[in-house]
Order: structure tokens, then sequence, then C-alpha cells
């Protein structure tokens, strides 16, 4: 999914109560793949939901993350 993507749905979920378990739920997969990372900037909070997902997710599987920006961007 796109960046934009995750952070609608998480916040979506986030006003629905169920943040956490969306957030267990994405660190279920093996590989996630999230597209378009620097494609749109991400308000504050999108930056946090962000931020909760790879933390949930760090050490224990993958995350391939793309952005059509240079590396020097």
């Amino acid at each position: 999914m796109t960046a934009q993507e995750l952070v609608t749905t998480l916040e979506t979920a986030d006003n629905q109560g169920k943040l956490e378990k969306k957030i267990r739920g994405l660190a279920k997969p093996s590989l996630l793949i999230i597209d378009e990372k620097g494609y749109l900037n991400l308000s504050d909070n999108g930056g946090h939901y962000l931020f909760q997902v790879i933390s949930q997710r760090y050490e224990n599987s993958s995350i391939i993350l793309t952005s059509k920006k240079t590396f020097s961007e």
C-alpha cells in the first residue's frame, strides 16, 4: 500500500478506537511494502502512525519503503 493509504487506514482505525488492533495486524506479515513515501508530505499524526508501525515491526519482520525522490532528497 502507499504511505498515504497506510496513514489514512491508521487514522480511521484510531478514530474508531481500533488503532492498536490495526497496528498488531500490520505486524504479522513477514514483509510489508510501503510505496511512495516521498510523494506526499505526511501530517504530524501521519508520521506518528508510520513510526508506530515501523517500531512494532522492528527486528521482527521486514519492511520495504519506496520513494520516487532521489537518495539525496
